[in-house]
């Protein structure tokens, strides 16, 4: 991907960020799911 990349170092708090934003989304999903299925 970006390896090597001198920005590497500033970019991956926010690919860090991202990932748990899209993980916390999912759960969110997953719940409203749950929540609609009782």
């Amino acid at each position: 991907m970006l390896l090597g990349h001198p920005l590497l170092p500033l970019a991956a708090p926010l690919a860090d960020r991202q990932r748990v934003e899209r993980q916390a989304a999912r759960h969110d999903i997953g719940a409203a799911l749950l929540r609609r299925r009782e």
